[in-house]
């Protein structure tokens, strides 16, 4: 079964108390439509330590929860009122599920729906808020070569021979979440579970919550009649999964004997409004398996807490088709951890062309025609891997007959480990381990009494540095297994990839002997893998994982992205991610790749940052959240940020290039950036960053302005506000519950400073109003104009800011530099006691004889590091003079000479001969007027 990988860089900080307090922001996935929720509603999880802040009667007493439902004419509702709080109870090393804190919220404002989440998190108390999710029927319409002359899927599936082992039982219960079923059909109204202590008479005869629910239940519309509506789809899969078997009359479900039990998710349009109310239900039922055709792009933690509750508290397996877009990506439920992700096959045993597939799918099923019940008395064929899914439910259902000791998780793996190899089939050639183990074999699943299996249940991953991933980093991969079935002997786990990216140097470690339901390691024999010279920005590679023990052997498969264009920095007490094309924290929208901006180990406070530069209110480059939802991409990287060995100016030196072509228009303008971090004293509260702007048009810019876009996130970001410091030139945010403060602060003197303060909120409050999006014309207001305070009175509210330089006039050809500091302090004085270290800091990286020629002429690398024999220094002169280059290794050794250069006034390219030098630091030397100045080049 999949194990979700959650990859998470390590670096041996504990998060400390603050960071229990802080609160998330919400953003709705790219891939989820209007269409994929529920408008009005919402999903939230109180956290443990305020689980009384919603009573039982839908009571808040949590103020500032009560003040934004209030704001938003909304109320709170438990979203599973008849589940019972779990404790601190544990199955098979996991712990029990508490769904009593989950509450659904409808609410009537006209506030968008990320908002409206992002208020709730806002709170502080809640542990996540998310749409509520609305998935889809996996299902195809009709296929008109469907035929009722038999049932193909029985034989290919092997069914009737393992009938004749095993027919299942009536105590095992299938579970269909679906439209709901024909409750008269011939062949399916004796399979149907019935619920003994509930007699029809009006009463609650069994005290589990629900009136009359003899015969299945509606959870979708609350009564006891699981008759379908809308759409039959529930029909069809019923009867795959569990129709009545050896009556004589229709078809033969796979589970043979097993009972089913309708759970009707669907309103009375067929919309499935209930979707995972009715997992729950099923799981609070008595089912052993529970099949769900259905689902979405949709995800969050709600339904991976329902998914956890049935299959751990409940030891109900969860069964799911894994969607019908014909693509490798992420389907949910199907893409959970713990749930049995089931594609299509079609007669040949190859992939049915509307089936997806990748790496999350476990086992294959028939899906493409296969016939069944459907609506009225009749019967159809249908297709898709909503079709699928029920087969293999029912095979499910057989096991947990055969193997009554099986827990949820370990028939799942027996389902798995005992399909039938169709890789071997050339339709499958381009699926090669994208269609799980296998197609399903239930003659195997019944046979087989001796099975093994392991999972790679988690995985961490570090290069003992900065954990971004590059060339040339050795990543060690630790890794927990769990052998969920027969006893090992002596397992060895071997990690390989075929991609020439990467070059496994230690891929082999020794388990040993490993009982059932035991769990190991190789934390103390990791996995070492390089990555190659040749690997290209953010290069996906696939890892597989084989298990071994004598002649069982078996198979996973993870994928690492690597050499990415990031770099974190964590060497003092602010931990941040620079990124090669200006992005500060994150090197992706919505917080992904990235360490954000956090202090002393804690979570982080930097919702977003980045670097604009503008010089109109119709010209501005940037990397920071645009006039729509997505952000904006207009520069692009010319040299990948790497950290530069051995540091030299810092502790932790990172530099790199990029350029705005993307823009538009774009203002033709290159970028060469470095970031700076030290570890003594008094200087490990900030993270300097640099951009040398080289404008490499043909005409003038004037009127550019330079600056860092923020917006800070600290503890309850509803209750920050933001100030500027003139004589520092620091730009601030803080948080009104503490004294905690975060920052930016510009450092170079070339040109004025400027701090725009934003309140992040509808109208703006008198400043510009960026919460229907950032413009182009708002952003060059930020960087040019200033705002000194956002957070009005009270207790403040969410605010970014801008912190800014300028204006400038650049030549073509020339330069200007601007630097920033990123800060956090414990207070006002500590924050500005730590822009003052960084101001000197910044001051001493510029060495003497630098000063004292760069006050007329000015000398640039381009680019730096160089990685592809070609780069250039630019040298600006004040008048004509005669110039000397030199290259000298770390030695002192010359390398080459370019004498007597004789370069007229302005801007001049010089070709710098380094092709075939190998990777280090360099210093280049340059002498002119009897002076001369040293700069460092790195070459990867």
């Amino acid at each position: 079964m999949k194990k979700y990988l959650l990859l998470v860089a390590v670096f041996g900080l504990s998060l400390s108390a603050l960071a229990q307090q802080i609160s998330k922001k919400f953003r709705l996935p790219a891939e989820v439509t209007a269409s994929d929720y529920i408008h009005g509603k919402a999903v939230i999880k109180l956290n443990q330590a305020n689980s009384s802040a919603i009573l039982n009667d839908g009571s808040v007493t949590d103020a500032k929860l009560a003040k934004v439902l209030g704001d938003h004419s909304a109320t709170a509702a438990r979203k599973f009122p008849h589940a019972k709080p779990p404790g601190d109870q544990t199955r098979s090393g996991h712990k029990f599920v508490d769904l009593t804190r989950i509450y659904e919220i409808t609410y009537s404002s006209n506030a968008s729906l990320e908002t409206f989440l992002n208020s709730l998190l806002a709170t502080g108390i809640i542990e996540y808020a998310e749409p509520h999710y609305l998935p889809r029927l996996s299902y195809q319409p009709n296929d008109p070569s469907g035929t009722a002359s038999g049932q193909w899927h029985l034989n290919k599936i092997k069914a009737f021979l393992g009938w004749d082992i095993s027919k299942g039982d009536t105590s095992v219960v299938i579970g269909i979440t679906d439209t709901g079923t024909e409750t008269n059909h011939p062949d399916l109204k004796s399979n149907v579970k019935i619920n003994y202590a509930e007699p029809i008479d009006g009463i609650d005869n069994d005290n589990d919550g629900y009136i009359d629910n003899r015969t299945g239940y509606d959870v979708a519309m609350n009564d006891n009649n699981a008759q379908w509506q809308g759409n039959p789809h529930g029909v069809h899969v019923s009867g795959l999964a569990a129709a009545a078997t050896d009556n004589a009359t229709g078809i033969a479900g796979v589970g043979f004997k097993c009972k089913f039990l309708p759970v009707k998710i669907a309103d009375a349009s067929g919309a499935l409004t209930q979707a995972y109310e009715g997992i729950v239900y099923a799981a609070d039922h008595g089912c052993k398996v529970i099949n769900c055709s259905w689902g979405g792009p949709g995800a969050g933690q709600l339904g991976q807490d329902v998914i956890d509750y049935a299959t751990i508290n409940m030891d109900a397996l969860v069964i799911a088709a894994s969607g019908n877009d014909g693509q490798e990506l992420d389907f949910y439920p199907a893409s959970y951890d713990k749930v049995i992700s089931v594609s299509s096959t079609n007669q040949i045993d190859t992939k049915s062309s509307f089936s997806n597939f990748g790496y999350k799918v476990d086992v294959c099923a028939p899906g493409s025609s296969v016939y069944s019940t459907y609506n009225g008395t009749s019967y159809s064929s249908q297709s898709g891997t909503s079709m699928a899914s029920p087969v293999a439910a029912g095979a499910a259902g057989i096991i947990r007959s055969q193997f009554p000791g099986y827990s949820a998780l370990q028939a799942g793996q027996h389902l798995k480990v005992t399909c039938d190899n169709i890789y071997t089939l050339s339709g499958n050639n381009a699926y090669m381990n994208k269609l799980g183990t296998g197609r399903i074999s239930l003659q195997k699943a019944v046979t087989t009494t001796n099975a093994k299996s392991v999972e790679l249940d988690s995985k961490t991953s570090t290069d003992n540095n900065d954990n971004a991933f590059v060339i040339n980093d050795t990543i060690r991969f630790r890794c927990m297994y769990t052998n969920y079935l027969a006893a090992l002997t002596n397992l060895t786990v071997t990690l390989t990839s075929t991609s020439t990216y990467v070059t496994v140097l230690d891929g082999t470690t020794t388990i040993g002997a490993m009982a059932t339901m035991a769990s190991s390691n190789n934390n103390a024999d990791p996995f070492t893998v390089k990555i190659n010279s040749n690997a290209p920005q953010n290069a996906v590679v696939v890892f597989k994982v084989t298990f071994t023990d004598g002649a069982y052997t078996e198979s996973r498969y993870f994928s690492e992205t690597l050499n990415v264009d990031y770099i974190n920095i964590d060497i003092n007490d602010v931990a941040t991610s620079i990124t090669s094309k200006g992005k500060i924290g994150y090197n992706q929208d919505a917080q992904l790749q990235g360490l954000g901006f956090t202090y002393l180990g804690g979570a982080t406070q930097l919702y977003e940052a980045g670097l604009m530069i503008g010089t109109s209110s119709a010209a501005v480059s940037d990397v920071v959240r645009g006039s729509g939802a997505a952000g904006d991409t207009d520069f692009q990287s010319s040299n990948v940020v790497s950290k530069t060995l051995p540091s030299i100016e810092s502790d932790f030196d990172v530099s790199g290039a990029f350029s705005d072509v993307p823009a538009s228009p774009t203002q033709n303008l290159k970028i060469m950036h470095k970031a700076f971090a030290w570890t003594s004293a008094g200087d490990r509260k900030y993270v300097i960053v640099e951009y040398k702007i080289a404008n490499t048009g043909t005409s003038s810019q004037s009127n550019l302005y330079a600056g860092i876009f923020s917006d800070w996130d600290l503890l309850d970001y509803a209750h920050n506000k933001a100030g500027y410091d003139a004589t520092e030139k620091l730009g601030y945010v803080f948080s009104t519950d503490s004294s905690l403060y975060m920052g930016v602060k510009v450092l170079t003197q070339s040109a004025p400073a400027l701090c725009y303060s934003i309140d992040n909120v509808t109208g703006g409050s008198g400043g510009v109003d960026i919460s229907g999006g950032y413009t182009t014309a708002q952003k060059y207001t930020t960087l040019s104009t200033s705002r000194a305070n956002a957070g009005g009175t009270g207790v403040g509210n969410d605010v970014c800011q801008t912190v800014s330089s300028g204006p400038f006039t650049i030549a073509a050809g020339d330069t200007a530099t601007v630097a920033f500091a990123i800060l956090a302090g414990d207070d006002l004085n500590d924050i500005k006691g730590s822009a003052q270290a960084a101001q000197i800091k910044y001051d001493g990286l510029q060495p003497t004889s630098v000063k004292q020629v760069l006050a007329e002429n000015q000398v640039v690398l381009v680019p730096n590091p160089v990685n592809d024999g070609n780069g250039q220094l630019f040298m600006t002169l004040a008048s004509s003079s005669e110039v000397c280059v030199e290259m000298i290794d770390l030695t002192g050794k010359q390398l080459f000479v370019l004498d007597r250069l004789q370069l007229t006034s302005g801007t001049t390219a010089v070709d710098l001969p380094i092709a075939g030098l190998a990777s280090g630091i360099y210093l280049v030397k340059v002498t002119t007027n009897g002076m001369s100045s040293i700069y460092k080049l790195s070459v990867n």
